[in-house]
């Protein structure tokens, strides 16, 4: 009966874990989500981002979200369409990556 308990009780920490995973990356997804439906409604142009971005904190290009979620993003012309923009958002702590292609609006 005790191996019975214990085994319930490292399946039980385990199934926290996996949950407690499962409720970061949900919210990483949503957090990246969000700041890719903000660079898409900016009216305008989109300063475009230095190279690095995604993999270093770049000033203009970078938050931090409930001091949980580092949110970094780029915004890059789109090599075979070069009025289109691609838009990346990467959450560093959670491995959530979300792309996105803005194209010129035609009047």
């Amino acid at each position: 009966m005790a191996v019975g308990l214990a085994a319930l009780a490292q399946l039980f920490a385990l199934s926290v874990r996996v949950n407690t995973r499962a409720r970061h990356t949900t919210m990483a997804t949503v957090l990246a989500r969000q700041k890719i439906e903000e660079l898409r409604a900016e009216p305008g142009a989109l300063e475009h981002s230095p190279l690095g971005a995604l993999e270093h904190d770049t000033p203009g290009f970078y938050d931090v979200v409930d001091r949980r979620y580092h949110r970094r993003w780029s915004i890059d012309a789109m090599p075979s369409h070069p009025d289109a923009l691609v838009l990346q958002v990467f959450i560093a702590d959670h491995g959530v990556r979300l792309l996105s292609v803005k194209m010129p609006r035609t009047p």
